[in-house]
């Protein structure tokens, strides 16, 4: 099997669009949707459900199915490239959600990286659901999601609490103080962040009724072009879009939700890994506490969590 075919499936699935596989891979749609063509003749299944005006990806049967293969293809690709590879550094494979590792965690994962040179940080972004699938096949060392895992294989404990934020474009009329209810469901950039966000929002605005929705965090500030756009994401989140994109944040009358992020790993972790991930996780934690907008610990007074 190809398998630059199958790491351009794993990226139109991370993206949540062959655009925006594209546009990470520094390629054509047209290049991506041959290779993808290619990758189901050879597999003798669709893997995609293709639809006139879908704007997000949904798989098949046989797609998810290929998605949990290629995920292990791909782990097992990298321990051996890290065989090869041997210097006598540590490995520590991390699985994280885009937001976690592109954002929020980004300027640890920079401090961490120059700090410890002996450890080798080999990053991967997926889905929760996903994170907490490889946690339990032992594909990752160490996973960051905003969800726990329900699997009696896998260790899971809330990370951190980040409160979420209002983005608006730069030429909207919103002033701090806004409605939520006044604010149209049709100028919505919705992401799902969680089932328990989706309940949230839906308490609000009338279920389906968003201009567009987008699987990741990275996604919003392209499709927020007009005045009337707006979005809730993570406040880092936030702060990071208003010096990229013509967008700003602002307050609203209601308490936004916060939402919760957990680290978890196998219970039956590799032992080379142990030293490794302790350190990573004791340091982790102690940048967390000193963060001016993240909240550690366990529980969190007042805000609704998602």
């Amino acid at each position: 099997m190809n398998k630059n075919n199958l790491h351009i499936f794993l990226t139109i699935v991370q993206y949540g669009s062959i655009s925006s596989a594209a546009k990470k891979l520094f390629t054509s749609q047209s290049n991506l949707s041959a290779k993808l063509q290619n990758l189901e003749e050879e597999v003798g299944h669709p893997l995609l459900i293709r639809g006139r005006g879908r704007k997000t990806i949904e798989l098949t049967v046989h797609g998810e199915k290929l998605l949990d293969i290629a995920r292990r293809m791909e782990s097992l690709d990298s321990e051996l490239d890290e065989l090869k590879k041997d210097n006598g550094r540590q490995t520590l494979s991390i699985g994280m959600i885009e937001a976690l590792c592109t954002v929020t965690l980004l300027p640890f994962l920079k401090e961490f990286m120059l700090k410890h040179p002996e450890i080798c940080l080999a990053l991967h972004t997926y889905h929760s659901r996903e994170i907490c699938s490889m946690a339990e096949n032992r594909m990752i060392d160490l996973g960051l999601a905003g969800r726990s895992s329900v699997s009696g294989a896998v260790r899971s404990e809330n990370l951190l609490f980040e409160p979420m934020a209002l983005i608006v474009h730069r030429d909207s009329d919103y002033q701090d103080g806004v409605s939520l209810a006044q604010l149209p469901a049709e100028g919505e950039i919705y992401v799902r962040w969680s089932a328990a966000y989706e309940n949230w929002h839906n308490e609000i605005w009338q279920p389906g009724q968003f201009q567009i929705q987008v699987s990741t965090s990275s996604m919003v500030g392209d499709y927020m072009h007009s005045a009337g756009n707006w979005a809730v994401v993570g406040k880092s989140t936030a702060l990071r879009m208003t010096e990229r994109y013509p967008l700003k944040m602002i307050s609203c009358q209601e308490e936004l939700p916060v939402r919760a992020f957990y680290i978890m790993e196998n219970r039956y972790p590799r032992s080379s890994r142990l030293s490794a991930m302790e350190l990573f996780k004791q340091e982790l934690q102690e940048w967390i506490r000193g963060s001016q907008i993240l909240l550690g610990g366990s529980s969190h007074p007042g805000a609704r969590i998602i």
